[in-house]
């Protein structure tokens, strides 16, 4: 009888074993193939990004960066990286999220002073610093209608003149030169560092007759979103 009943104990215990065995394996096996999934779709959904057009902001936005690096690295332009940058946070402005004028969480206690160059990435130029407390600076953007900026596109740095807004413009480009869409586009005036980064040219018009033709800039972040810039200091 007790022999009985041992084996029957064993038994069980056996079929017990066996059953947590199988169910940890099937988790351990269903833990592998969620892994393996998450690793294949990442590869599609980075393929998508690129297919749709550059896909997420951030990643629009990591894209301009290194291209702006490369152009400034290629031209032996003035590397932000190279001099002191303040880092700073954006003050929401939630719900109104305006795109000409923000506010920054460091002022002249941190050494940021009038006119100091504003950074999207460090290499991107937004803007500058139009007026400073203690703790705080507002920073005008090149979102602004009465912000101006001399610049130079492309290979060839053809002279244009970028004339801030919603959409900022480059005017007074020549007819003649050539220039077209993905063309960067540089600071040239004595205001900032000589080469930093504004964007890329989007769309070009000439008018028949004119002297001088237009373009939009294309901007691969949305001022509206930011909530962290550099400062850049003497």
């Amino acid at each position: 009888m007790v022999r009985r009943i041992v084996l029957i104990l064993g038994i069980l215990a056996l079929v017990t074993f066996g059953v947590l065995k199988t169910e940890s394996l099937r988790r351990s096996l269903g833990m592998i193939g969620e892994r393996i999934g998450v690793s294949l779709a990442a590869p599609a959904r980075f393929i998508g990004d690129l297919a749709w057009g550059g896909g997420s902001g951030d990643l629009k936005r990591e894209n301009a960066i290194l291209k702006a690096e490369i152009v400034s690295l290629s031209h032996g332009f003035f590397s932000p990286k190279n001099g002191h940058l303040i880092s700073a946070h954006v003050f929401s402005s939630y719900p109104f999220n305006h795109r000409d004028i923000l506010v920054l969480d460091a002022g002249s206690n941190e050494g940021v002073s009038l006119g100091s160059g504003v950074l999207v990435g460090d290499v991107l130029l937004l803007g500058y610093v139009q007026s400073v407390t203690l703790n705080t600076s507002n920073v005008r953007t090149i979102f602004d209608a009465d912000v101006s900026i001399p610049v130079k596109i492309g290979e060839k740095g053809i002279d244009a003149l970028l004339v801030g807004g919603r959409t900022p413009q480059l005017t007074l480009i020549v007819s003649e030169a050539v220039i077209g869409s993905g063309d960067s586009v540089y600071s040239a005036g004595s205001q900032f560092p000589y080469g930093l980064s504004l964007g890329e040219v989007d769309t070009v018009k000439a008018e028949p007759g004119s002297a001088f033709k237009t373009a939009t800039l294309k901007i691969a972040y949305d001022p509206g979103n930011l909530d962290a810039v550099s400062i850049l200091t003497p």
